[in-house]
């Protein structure tokens, strides 16, 4: 089934045409690459996608919802209800615990379950680094605590940013291996956008963009 579409979409930034009329449908329980090198318009796509960035033209329907007629306050609590984020310099809050980061989402979404970060935080491996600030984590932990923290409100897609990027080639491997599973094993969209094409074998399908289209 599908739970996210992109119909014609197209963003401009001035005489640039970042994004020129893409489409494009992933099912549930899909792990898709958006494969493309830098300035190819794939991280300009992915933020449309996760209604953090209004298209010029075109529109991206959630479960046969039109996220972009939406105002933004109703698109900000739609992305909370439904939309895990995974960015490649982890964007976890310095100042707070792994628990903290995880937390923080639930606590956002009025979500009153005490165990599910420490839940998530084990099954991500990670359990044992609840306590500790993202200054005392290796690069693979961080991404593991963003990947809890995006699991956190059960969303039915995840979006992920160059989700290697900052990772050697084995914390790499496995952050790949955890998204993949996450699409499979629980039924939810996975959207990773990179250059990285060691990807390719783990993802279920590629789309590769070329100057804001598929090629």
């Amino acid at each position: 089934m599908t739970i996210l579409a992109g119909e014609s979409l197209t963003r401009t930034f001035g005489d640039v045409r970042a994004v020129d009329g893409v489409s494009l449908r992933v099912a549930s329980g899909e792990a898709v690459l958006i494969l493309g090198p830098n300035g190819s318009g794939k991280t300009t796509l992915l933020s449309m996608l996760g209604g953090l960035l209004q298209p010029t033209s075109g529109r991206v329907l959630i479960a046969g919802t039109d996220v972009t007629a939406m105002s933004e306050q109703a698109r900000c609590d739609f992305r909370l209800r439904t939309i895990g984020f995974i960015f490649q310099s982890f964007h976890l809050l310095d100042a707070l615990t792994a628990r903290e980061n995880v937390q923080l989402v639930l606590d956002l979404a009025h979500d009153p379950d005490p165990e599910r970060a420490d839940t998530l935080l084990d099954e991500l491996g990670v359990r044992h680094r609840a306590d500790f600030l993202p200054h005392a984590m290796s690069g693979g932990e961080k991404q593991r605590v963003a990947i809890a923290r995006a699991l956190a409100n059960d969303p039915a897609i995840l979006l992920a940013d160059e989700p290697t990027g900052s990772l050697d080639s084995q914390a790499g491997e496995a952050t790949i291996r955890l998204l993949c599973d996450a699409a499979r094993r629980h039924g939810k969209a996975v959207i990773i956008v990179s250059h990285d094409t060691r990807i390719v074998p783990r993802v279920d399908r590629v789309l590769s963009m070329v100057d804001g289209r598929f090629a």
